[in-house]
């Protein structure tokens, strides 16, 4: 079977590796791509809903893309976004995390043990950081844009804060896995000198970029940049499980 990878960053050069030696054909040739059995687009395919994918092929993107959603039905090709794949969602998240507090373990002069961390959102990623940092016995802060989670928050021994009462003041680090610029001005000027935010979200991102300064680190694409290996092994089981839907 031919294959199209769409992007060069370590993950994907790993992930072309793995399907090589599986015995699959990988095409370089994006012109070509028309011909390929198996398309991965990246994050979102956004700037291929023209191309005219073969019968019966398997497109892939990570984020839900709705347009090529609606043209597998009209074109005969069989669409997947990854993160409906929940297995590859929390693979994707446990190493994600580790890169986030691989981060903050070497760009600090304090340690996690006994500092307060502010996690703003409570989903896959909030969830799991919690639980990591915990074992660092880092002291622990949910916020959330719902109550939904207040329960579980609470039971699990870390403090709950409503975002429309949220100050940042008393906190070492924030972590936002939130996609919307909630940290607002008024909500930076609580915020304590050596405190740091580290902004793992989606765009929008947390911050509006003429509030961002040397306190603020946004960490993008972390998959793609640590433990590249084993992501490109996560990403290839999601790959293959998408395929055997379509077999």
């Amino acid at each position: 079977m031919i294959v199209y990878i769409n992007g060069n960053d370590n993950r994907c050069k790993q992930l072309a590796k793995l399907m090589i030696a599986d015995g699959y054909q990988i095409q370089e040739d994006s012109r070509l791509i028309s011909s390929c059995d198996i398309i991965y687009l990246g994050k979102d395919g956004q700037g291929f809903e023209q191309v005219d994918f073969k019968n019966n092929a398997v497109v892939l993107s990570l984020l839900k893309n709705q347009r090529l959603c609606y043209l597998s039905k009209l074109k005969g090709f069989n669409y997947r976004y990854l993160y409906s794949d929940e297995d590859f969602v929390v693979e994707n998240t446990h190493i994600s995390d580790e890169a986030v507090i691989a981060y903050m373990i070497i760009d600090n002069s304090i340690s996690l043990s006994n500092s307060n961390v502010l996690i703003l959102g409570y989903g896959h990623c909030g969830r799991d950081l919690a639980a990591k940092l915990e074992k660092f016995n880092a002291k622990v802060s949910i916020s959330n844009r719902s109550d939904h989670y207040h329960d579980e928050v609470v039971e699990k021994g870390y403090r709950y804060i409503r975002l429309d009462q949220l100050t940042l003041n008393g906190y070492d680090f924030v972590i936002n896995t939130i996609p919307s610029q909630i940290i607002d001005s008024n909500i930076l000027k609580t915020k304590d000198v050596n405190c740091k935010i580290y902004d793992v979200a989606s765009t929008p991102y947390g911050l509006k970029t003429c509030d961002r300064d040397e306190s603020y680190h946004l960490l993008k694409q972390l998959p793609t940049k640590y433990a590249y290996d084993s992501s490109a092994k996560a990403l290839y089981k999601a790959i293959k499980r998408a395929v055997d839907l379509y077999a």
